[in-house]
């Protein structure tokens, strides 16, 4: 990841130390570290001599338990390892049994209210589903994201004018009209329980809410993070209206959508929380702002424990940086040069291709510096810091990358079904990174394998039961 240059600066609490009044102090080190008294916010930022620098503090080490918090048979399959994270340890129910109740209670309320629909509509043949058909139905979803087709239609198309590109494998398992019935009916919540809008307890995610409450706790549960860990923002790629559709010209594979916050292992991507964007909050704004709050809600379970966090200049400020480590958490990030708490003299400070000015503030370290080529492009030494930021940042990129492969793309004008879509491909990949992690196997798959191994299982014997018809013949013999 390239880092940003000009003003934005590297913080780190981790690599380095140092202390905010309105000018850059003069003291030298040896005096500052002997007068720990003061809040860290409040004690002077100080110039430091990046090359002769002591750490006047230990760096706590890591000690936790990391990867799967329980393993599973050897001879596991990798769909117990999607039913696993799709499960919640604590009261047995699954995504799937939440799909099927949700679906069936939605589509008896809209017919329901349409008694006068036409006989010969589609959705005058609805009947229940079941948990058997709806893992089926799933199955054919995920499938669509690996066999890629202009549309939808075309998966059950067995014209003999296209037999290059049929797939009867959908038409073997499910009627079309019986596929886009679930798709039309599908449901994870209970809308009679929606609190309107404008009232107090309004969530605009309400549709979505029990999948990302279901997820949360699974995905947590069962996998222990390891040291460094990232928090960041991914968008899911939506153009259609909504009020929480974000634009986002940095991004490379979706500019337009819903927005995650995602809080991810470095080096392996595993997802362990999310947080979707619902909206600027009604309540009174904290002092320290959202982005503030969204980190602290994704770490606090993990404080004092020493991981390193790494933050782009979205998230990092300051005030975050000492709360973090002050909570027994270190962190590394850019930050954007005129967030309050930053030294006054970088504002306007000019520097050189290769040079590095640096400033200490209690354990806090910020780095300005610019990034310099020789006549091969190829990059000077950067301070450590860089480095580590460098190698750290990408952990929700990583997963962003993972999920791109075999995602399934349903147009739909509905926002929750293109989040449902995301988060299942997020469960596919966690789960492909917890089966890698089983060190005992006796033939590892591609992900690709893995993936076609979980449609398989989610589809299993499932075939769609159908009328057989009826020939009548007649004769004057």
């Amino acid at each position: 990841m390239e880092l940003l240059q000009g003003k934005d600066v590297l913080y780190d609490s981790d690599i380095s130390v140092g202390y905010s009044s309105q000018v850059d102090s003069e003291i030298d080190i040896e005096g500052i570290v002997n007068n720990f008294n003061q809040p860290l916010n409040n004690r002077p930022w100080i110039n430091v001599d990046a090359n002769g620098y002591v750490r006047p503090h230990q760096i706590q080490p890591f000690t936790e338990p990391t990867g799967m918090a329980r393993r599973l048979p050897i001879d596991a399959t990798p769909l117990d390892y999607f039913e696993l994270l799709i499960t919640n340890p604590q009261t047995d129910i699954t995504l799937i049994s939440l799909l099927v109740e949700e679906t069936n209670r939605y589509a008896n309320n809209l017919l329901r209210q349409q008694q006068a629909h036409q006989p010969n509509s589609r959705i005058s043949n609805w009947t229940r589903t079941n948990e058997d058909e709806m893992k089926a139905f799933l199955g054919l979803l995920l499938a669509t994201g690996i066999v890629k087709k202009p549309t939808l239609e075309s998966y059950w198309n067995e014209s003999n004018k296209t037999w290059l590109i049929n797939t009867p494998g959908f038409t073997n398992v499910m009627r079309r009209n019986r596929f886009q019935n679930i798709l039309q009916f599908l449901h994870c919540n209970n809308n009679e329980n929606a609190v309107p809008h404008g009232q107090e307890g309004y969530d605009p995610i309400h549709k979505i809410t029990p999948v990302l409450n279901l997820l949360n706790e699974t995905l947590s549960h069962h996998y222990r993070l390891g040291r460094d860990v990232t928090v960041d923002e991914s968008l899911v790629g939506f153009k259609g209206r909504n009020h929480l559709v974000q634009y986002m010209p940095a991004k490379k594979s979706h500019r337009w959508g819903p927005k995650f916050f995602l809080l991810a292992e470095s080096d392996t991507g595993y997802v362990h929380q999310l947080r979707l964007y619902a909206g600027k909050s009604q309540n009174q704004r904290n002092p320290q702002g959202v982005t503030f709050d969204i980190v602290v809600d994704l770490l606090q379970p993990h404080f004092n424990k020493y991981h390193h966090v790494t933050l782009d200049n979205f998230f990092c400020s300051p005030s975050l940086c000492h709360h973090l480590y002050q909570n027994g958490m270190f962190c590394t990030g850019t930050v954007r040069v005129f967030r309050k708490g930053m030294p006054p003299s970088f504002r306007n400070i000019q520097i050189a291709k290769g040079e590095v000015t640096v400033r200490q503030q209690g354990p806090l370290m910020a780095v300005a510096l610019q990034n310099a080529s020789n006549s091969r492009g190829v990059e000077r030494e950067l301070p450590n810091v860089a480095v580590v930021y460098n190698s750290k940042m990408g952990g929700v990129d990583l997963s962003d990358q993972h999920i791109s492969y075999y995602s399934p793309e349903i147009r739909s004008v509905k926002m929750w079904k293109k989040v449902l879509m995301n988060l299942l491909s997020r469960v596919i990949a966690n789960s492909y990174i917890l089966y890698t992690q089983v060190r005992m196997l006796h033939k590892k798959m591609s992900r690709l394998e893995f993936t076609v191994s979980v449609v398989q299982g989610l589809i299993g014997h499932f075939r769609e039961e159908r009328k057989s018809k009826v020939i009548y013949f007649i004769s004057n013999i």
